[in-house]
């Protein structure tokens, strides 16, 4: 060992007596001596912390990046300070900036082994003053250290006793700017000390454990340090649920103090460090504080701990155990659409025992059920006169979870469910997640009696699975279009006439997608068979009649009758505006389509109010888009390429090819919608070839990837293949 300490040391310097001296050096101080190893980085550091400067706020940083700011002021400042809370990752983060930064140029002091052994404290060692004889290795050693040539990181690590005396010693060893020095300490060790003060005016850093992206520094004081010891878990629990009912660290003491039973009155079990105490078992203790969660509704609190444990295996007698005493309304108390607002739906797939809870809690009766199965199917419904997807997230979240309660109970309510978060996911783009819910909606559909409700359910199914073939891409048009048939057919038998109308004008729209003459005209004609049925009272219709003009119009200017189609995408506009419709995704449908007549026209008549108007319509058509949809939806894609196309006409080619990389982005995440993902490949080449000719490099490029999808898809393309084969030929004859 001595041997390979003398190697690590000549890293540093040749001098024989630095090398026994700063061997000598560790042993003096209490600590030991090591040379830092990748195994020694023991926390991740993919978890964060909070960041806090003396002269700002507080920042929520991931351990990797925050390495990286500690990095840029060791650079500048040769010294930093590192304290924080036990076990939140302060010599982690040494640890990472040595191994990353100053690779086989570091040593590492750990000092922990005696809490109250500093530098000014050390046997015999004066730093200040006269060093004694005793101590001669000590002052060849710090003179060694001054006179260090080679960039060299020294780590101390655990100085928690370190005072004011012990300053002027780092500050001495910093005139060497070829040295680097980082010194971590515990918070409660310097909290009291005269080290404080002078840390932050070197600008020293604290870290503080954190919960879901909120800062709980201000909950972390004298009576919260003692309470919660060395674990950063249960500082983020007691920070959390400080956090969440405003208390400041004195109010939460004497809440625990005057109130044994409440769910925080277990978090200081989570672990046992005081008097030898042994560690509990994580499973036992999360479960309890998952029950007193539960029953007190802390909804953060439950989240908490289910996040710091996404990986835990609950087996049934956990989840009994979290059941006990808490009912099936103390659980849905939690989960009300203003707290679903701000969380994502994904926690329920990732947490599965929150449905798991509720399966076992207290069973409804079935007509109790029905009510609530009933209650829930209204906020889910797809709106008949307005469309929000992101509110309609938070609906689809408590949906999931009541299905989980029930899943082994088939009612047709149960089905309607299934069915509404079908269409939601279609309308998010998700359409393999929703041909899986879909499935479920039909097995239901099916086992029920011969009613008209299930009859109706299952060409609501039908004609749904058919738009979830659509979205899958050009290989599901065929299945689409049979599927729609069927719904057709099924639906001409309903004893409302609203579902026949609705698949009639889902399968115009599949046929006239396909871009085939004959399709067309048959798509036409199927719209012509119920246009004047809805036209003359569009309001009884709601939503489907919007459908109808946009879908009617998108036919008409396929087959090149501007005027017409400019009429049916109007007739969509005036509706919504008269019925206050305007923050509707069919709305801005329409306006974007209005945008593309416009363009035609303006392209045929050079009138420029027509390019203005285009650039008007789709403008308002983004804004409402991006206000109702993801920013990955592909209708939001479709927008984008509108705008493109109609900045190109005006002339600005610059912020033309900015959005339409925005809609490439959006279109290369579902490249099955080949028609579409060309299409952006081919006007950003023709943009690139406008700004610079042949010799931008980015024109060969997007016309590359224009004609290979081109003629993988085949027909109905020529004139594009052309275009593209005859510019990258002069492409390579520069």
């Amino acid at each position: 060992m001595l041997e390979l300490l003398k190697l690590i040391a000549k890293l540093i310097s040749d001098n024989e007596s630095f090398i026994s001296g700063i061997i000598g050096l560790a042993a003096i101080f209490g600590g030991t001596f090591g040379f830092l190893k990748r195994k020694a980085m023991t926390r991740q550091y993919h978890t964060s912390v909070i960041f806090q400067k003396p002269t700002m706020g507080s920042k929520l940083i991931g351990r990797k990046r925050i390495s990286r700011i500690f990095y840029q002021k060791l650079k500048d400042r040769h010294i930093v300070w590192i304290s924080g809370m036990g076990g939140i990752g302060k010599s982690h983060i040494a640890e990472f900036i040595a191994f990353r930064y100053f690779k086989k140029s570091a040593l590492l002091f750990k000092w922990r082994s005696d809490y109250k052994m500093t530098l000014t404290s050390s046997p015999n060692v004066e730093i200040a003053g006269a060093v004694s004889s005793m101590e001669d290795k000590f002052r060849i050693v710090y003179g060694e250290l001054l006179r260090i040539s080679k960039r060299t990181l020294l780590i101390f690590d655990g100085a928690d006793q370190f005072g004011i005396d012990d300053i002027s010693f780092f500050d001495q060893l910093a005139t060497n700017r070829k040295l680097f020095i980082i010194i971590t300490t515990r918070l409660q060790g310097i909290e009291n000390s005269s080290l404080l003060m002078p840390v932050e005016r070197r600008e020293g850093c604290r870290l503080f454990s954190y919960y879901y992206g909120e800062k709980c520094s201000e909950y972390i004081g004298d009576s919260l340090v003692q309470l919660s010891g060395r674990h950063s878990l249960t500082i983020k629990l007691l920070a959390c649920y400080a956090k969440t009912n405003h208390l400041t660290p004195e109010e939460l003491l004497a809440k625990l103090e005057a109130d044994r039973n409440s769910p925080v009155s277990a978090l200081d079990s989570v672990v046992k460090i005081e008097n030898g105490g042994e560690y509990e078992k994580p499973i036992d203790c999360i479960t309890r504080l998952l029950r007193l969660s539960f029953s007190n509704g802390i909804r953060e609190h439950i989240i908490a701990i289910l996040s710091l444990f996404p990986d835990m295996e609950w087996d049934s007698d956990s989840i009994l155990s979290i059941c006990e005493g808490v009912t099936i309304k103390d659980v849905y108390r939690l989960y009300d659409e203003s707290w679903l607002n701000s969380h994502d739906r994904k926690i329920f797939k990732i947490h599965p025992v929150i449905g798991e809870v509720v399966r076992n809690l207290m069973p409804l009766s079935r007509e109790e059920r029905r009510n609530l199965t009933r209650k829930l199917i209204e906020w889910v419904k797809y709106p008949q006169e307005s469309f929000s997807t992101k509110s309609s997230h938070y609906s689809a979240m408590y949906v999931e979870l009541f299905l989980t309660f029930q899943r082994d109970n088939p009612i047709i309510e149960n089905g309607l469910l299934y069915y509404y978060l079908g269409r939601l996911e279609n309308d998010w783009g998700n359409a393999k997640e929703a041909q899986r819910f879909l499935e479920h909606a039909q097995i239901i559909a099916e086992a029920q009696e011969k009613s008209d409700e299930a009859y109706i359910l299952q060409v609501m199914i039908m004609s749904e699975q058919s738009e979830a073939f659509w979205f899958m891409g050009e290989d599901y048009f065929d299945k689409a279009i049979e599927r729609e048939m069927k719904a057709r057919e099924k639906s001409s038998n309903c004893p409302d006439i609203k579902y026949y109308i609705y698949s009639t004008i889902q399968l115009a729209l599949y046929l006239s997608e396909t871009n085939i003459d004959k399709n067309l005209n048959t798509a036409e004609r199927y719209i012509s068979e119920i246009y004047s049925k809805i036209d003359t009272q569009p309001v009884a219709y709601g939503r489907i009649s919007m459908m109808m003009y946009i879908h009617y119009g998108i036919i008409l200017f396929k087959q090149k009758k501007y005027d017409l189609a400019k009429n049916q995408f109007a007739k969509c506009i005036q509706y919504c505006r008269e019925y206050q419709l305007c923050n509707n995704i069919d709305y801005a449908k329409a306006l974007s389509s209005m945008g593309r007549v416009y363009i035609t026209l303006y392209e045929q008549s050079q009138d420029k109010q027509y390019l203005q108007a285009a650039l008007k319509s789709v403008e308002e058509a983004i804004e409402i888009k991006k206000s109702l949809l993801n920013e990955d939806h592909p209708s939001l894609g479709v927008s984008y390429h509108v705008y493109s196309t109609t900045l190109q006409k005006a002339g600005k080619i610059r912020r033309a090819i900015k959005y339409e990389l925005k809609a490439l982005d959006i279109r290369l995440k579902d490249p099955d919608k080949m028609e579409y993902l060309a299409s952006s490949y081919l006007n950003l080449g023709d943009l690139y070839w406008e700004k610079g000719g042949l010799r931008m490099k980015n024109t060969q490029q997007y016309y590359g990837e224009a004609l290979k999808i081109y003629l993988k898809i085949g027909t109905g393309f020529e004139s594009e293949i052309e275009r593209c084969k005859e510019r990258l030929e002069r492409r390579r004859h520069l």
